[in-house]
């Protein structure tokens, strides 16, 4: 187990997955029943990787801080806390899935984003979350490959 830590905390491209992933054991998401689709795209946000620009930046050589939104244009660097928590694009769904997660977690938006992903992350609403995580995956799709 320890000898797992240090080599996860090694590797830059698991960013996201030291934040929230603490012990080495199988995850709740991997056992329960999800739609393949969804748990596929909740596997690639956690293992970092979703093929979002902080991660295909790095095949065309393009520096951390220049992997901006493609989809927003805002000027952020498309992250997985900037995909889930920030991209306007898709406002309109996370405002639906922010009320499903309120109803269970009342301060969930007083929370930081780290703990915001870490509660996503470890608690039993992961399904919720993957279904979101598949509708925006769908839309930033669509609006990149038209």
């Amino acid at each position: 187990c320890e000898e797992w830590r240090l080599n996860v905390q090694s590797k830059p491209k698991l960013r996201t997955y030291i934040h929230f992933k603490e012990s080495y054991n199988v995850e709740q998401y991997v056992q329960s029943f999800m739609n393949r689709g969804h748990r596929s795209y909740l596997a690639q946000l956690r293992c970092g990787i979703l093929p979002l620009e902080i991660k295909t930046g790095r095949w065309y050589g393009v520096s951390a801080e220049n992997r901006l939104c493609k989809v927003c244009k805002n000027d952020s660097v498309e992250t997985e806390i900037h995909f889930v928590f920030h991209c306007v694009k898709y406002q309109e769904q996370r405002i639906l899935f922010y009320q499903k997660i309120q109803a269970m977690y009342p301060a969930f938006l007083q929370v930081d984003d780290n703990d915001k992903l870490k509660i996503l992350m470890t608690n039993g609403i992961v399904n919720i979350f993957a279904k979101y995580i598949f509708d925006i995956v769908k839309i930033r799709q669509s609006t990149l490959f038209k």
